[in-house]
């Protein structure tokens, strides 16, 4: 399961360089990807559950849905930078000595690297809160009036 996740981002996203192998490996080898993914899926299956079985005014609107997933999309992206962002910076002693050696090119891909992951991470939350909202109101008793 590690070498799917991890070629979802690596290689469908293009987020790989293998001149910067260390992080990649580091990435890996803390089943980082794995995480990135289920906060993809369960951060917007919360949101959806909440909008149309616990949420119960009748008269939601589009808006109100542009919330619930919006809010929940912008928390996955937070999570996913912090994750990527703690497991570049805090995780590999030998990843750290390369990150904090001036004449390495190093930190300058590391810093934009989280950046890369949470975007990734927004498209795939903004996807699953989508095809979460398809099924979820189709059993919804108040909220089927919504377009999605």
């Amino acid at each position: 399961m590690k070498d799917f996740f991890a070629s979802i981002y690596e290689t469908l996203f293009g987020i790989y360089n293998s001149s910067y192998q260390l992080i990649f490996d580091t990435l890996y080898d803390n089943n980082v990807y794995f995480w990135f993914v289920i906060i993809s899926l369960v951060i917007p299956l919360i949101a959806c559950v909440i909008f149309y079985y616990s949420y119960k005014n009748p008269y939601a609107t589009l808006f109100n849905w542009a919330l619930f997933m919006g809010s929940s999309i912008v928390i996955a992206l937070m999570i996913t930078s912090a994750l990527a962002s703690y497991e570049i910076y805090a995780s590999s002693a030998s990843l750290i000595k390369e990150l904090n050696n001036p004449s390495s090119t190093y930190q300058n891909y590391a810093s934009l690297l989280p950046l890369k992951y949470a975007l990734v991470n927004f498209l795939l939350a903004a996807f699953s809160c989508i095809i979460f909202s398809l099924i979820f109101k189709q059993r919804s008793k108040v909220q089927t009036h919504l377009p999605i």
